[in-house]
């Protein structure tokens, strides 16, 4: 079963729903919140094993890579 923490962004694997940000998980569940096209927001409780988190090469939420001071 995957250990999912705050801050990771995933979606209900088998729906290919929209992706969320984890608020917390006790590995068995994860509380889950998103907003919809009309900026509602949304918070649910799903079993963490329908859950697949995103994978990407970029760090956080918004999609930026992290850059080093070297690189600026």
């Amino acid at each position: 079963m995957a250990e999912f923490k705050a801050g990771d962004v995933v979606r209900v694997s088998p729906l290919k729903g929209p992706w969320m940000i984890v608020e917390s998980c006790d590995g068995a569940n994860a509380v889950c919140f998103w907003f919809d096209k009309n900026d509602a927001g949304h918070r649910e409780t799903f079993v963490a094993a329908v859950l697949e988190a995103k994978k990407s090469e970029a760090t956080g939420i918004s999609g930026f890579r992290r850059h080093s001071q070297q690189q600026l």
